[in-house]
């Protein structure tokens, strides 16, 4: 696999289950191999916003995740950085004006091949599961399993079925079903 093929870029979740009063409901945090701590001081800016120390353009980019807690522990993406401000993402979860405490981050940013089933292909993936509507290859990454799932800008695409080609450990391919 070319690097050149992996042009877009993606993001792999893993689900949480939470229960509160008893009732079980998912949310979706982003699954990375580590966390890198921020050790520095994280302050509130608004519901978006996230005023950091200067120089956040040297340790911050647009993509990379974040894991911060206030109360409980919550998951978003970096959508823009300045240079004390990091603007955040997260559908699941909601900034509060409130201390933020253990900052994180990770680098990991995921490039992947979104392609259609065709042919052949397309009549054997209908075999494992028949919703099944497409792949996306991307380079190795250990862990990855069905109960994840891509997010590829507004897209969510359900993975049925890692396939780790050759067993090689070099490049996985994800049978996905397109979320509604």
């Amino acid at each position: 696999m070319r690097s050149g093929e992996l042009r877009h870029l993606i993001k792999i979740e893993e689900p949480i289950e939470t229960i509160l009063d008893g009732e079980v409901t998912a949310k979706w945090k982003p699954f990375v191999v580590s966390w890198i701590s921020a050790g520095e001081i994280w302050t509130y800016a608004s519901p978006t916003t996230i005023i950091v120390p200067a120089g956040a353009l040297l340790k911050y980019s647009k993509g990379n995740e974040i894991k911060l807690t206030q109360t409980t522990v919550k998951y978003f993406y970096i959508v823009d950085v300045a240079d004390t401000l990091l603007t955040i993402d997260g559908t699941d979860y909601i900034l509060a004006d409130e201390e933020i405490t253990d900052p994180f981050y990770s680098h990991i940013k995921t490039y992947g091949a979104i392609l259609p089933l065709i042919g052949r292909e397309y009549w054997s993936a209908k075999q494992i599961n028949a919703k099944i509507t497409g792949k996306v290859r991307i380079r190795y990454i250990p862990g990855i399993n069905s109960k994840m799932r891509v997010k590829f800008g507004s897209r969510i695409l359900e993975i049925n079925a890692p396939i780790n080609v050759e067993e090689k450990n070099k490049e996985i391919v994800l049978l996905f079903s397109e979320a509604v």
